[in-house]
């Protein structure tokens, strides 16, 4: 069996995929950290409740940074699937220039 050298990827599919990547990073944009702090009051003196109180602040820019980059991703796929016919490797190369993000 004989391996191309590229994989063209449909744009169709593409721009499928890009609209779900936006979605799913609306979802992680809206998602309240601040129920950690009503899980903290839940457990008053507890050493949990006192841990997910002091870890509103890194799950926030956790979801955040999650978030952008998924969006990212969508941003990419978007527009190989809306410019032109995108092999997988012109992909690929996108999402590995995203190595840079938080």
């Amino acid at each position: 069996m004989t391996v191309p050298e590229e994989l063209w990827v449909d744009p169709q599919v593409l721009r499928g995929l890009a609209t779900d990547l936006g979605r799913i990073s609306e979802v992680i944009e809206g998602i309240d950290p601040r129920g950690l702090d009503e899980l903290a009051s839940a457990m008053p003196g507890s050493d949990i409740g006192r841990a997910c109180a002091d870890s509103r602040d890194e799950t926030w820019q956790a979801l955040s940074n999650c978030a952008k980059r998924v969006g990212q991703m969508g941003f990419l796929v978007r527009g190989a699937g809306d410019d032109y016919q995108a092999t997988d490797s012109e992909i690929g190369t996108g999402f590995t220039a995203m190595g840079d993000l938080p």
